[in-house]
């Protein structure tokens, strides 16, 4: 059975959207990996949606680190400076 255009267009948009890694991502993951990248506005975004400052992610590391100890780690000046405007702990 062949499809008209707009439907196989539209069944291909939302394939793309659900397979997307970033669409299933969880603002805690967004935080950190913002963090690791010095992404500022996603750092923002991920803390806007509900991701917490001071948790730790152990994705990588049993002890874990935090979004402050990632943009350190990367030498992300601009990330380092907005994550303890914005209460990240130092300790």
């Amino acid at each position: 059975m062949r499809m008209p255009l707009t439907t196989t267009a539209l069944l291909a948009l939302v394939t793309l959207l659900v397979a997307s890694p970033g669409a299933a991502q969880d603002a805690q993951s967004r935080l950190w990996d913002a963090a690791m990248s010095g992404d500022t506005l996603a750092i923002r975004q991920a803390l806007a949606d509900g991701a917490k400052i001071d948790s730790l992610d152990t994705r990588r590391n049993p002890n874990g680190r935090l979004a402050l100890n990632w943009a350190a780690w990367h030498n992300h000046v601009p990330a380092i400076q907005m994550l303890l405007a914005m209460g990240a702990p130092i300790e």
